[in-house]
């Protein structure tokens, strides 16, 4: 758990309408934030609506990618696949974290990563492919 320690968490406030929002929508999320803990780490037996022993609050889809990236140990020297199209996000995570990032085309019927070409872009220093979903 320790490799979390360097990211930034913020703490909502506990009154009010924030606090109403969290214990009706997110009760798990409620429950073990803010009995005056400072981490976002859920206890297993708190988790299994996720079917995981572990569980991290980040603010948006940017933030997720990222960690997501970095918790499997991509970095230098790994390429990434990412639809051409999408928002820059998608990109600016894979050189965030030191890969190189390959744009595969997208399908116009979908507006998705175009599976026909995806074969093509792979090479051994694919690590990951974050097909976006529109």
């Amino acid at each position: 758990m320790a490799v979390f320690n360097h990211y930034k968490v913020s703490i909502p406030e506990k009154n009010g309408h924030m606090k109403s929002l969290l214990i009706n929508y997110f009760p798990i999320f409620y429950e073990n934030v803010f009995p005056e803990k400072n981490d976002f780490f859920l206890p297993s037996q708190k988790s299994s609506f996720h079917k995981n022993n572990y569980a991290i609050a980040v603010s948006n889809g940017t933030a997720t990618m990222h960690l997501a990236l970095k918790a499997l140990g991509i970095g230098q020297g790994d390429e990434v696949i990412v639809p051409a199209f999408s928002y820059v996000a998608t990109a600016n995570v894979v050189e965030l974290v030191g890969a190189t990032t390959v744009f595969v085309d997208i399908d116009l019927s979908t507006f998705t990563l175009d599976v026909s070409l995806l074969e093509a872009a792979i090479t051994n220093k694919t690590k990951v492919i974050i097909p976006v979903h529109e």
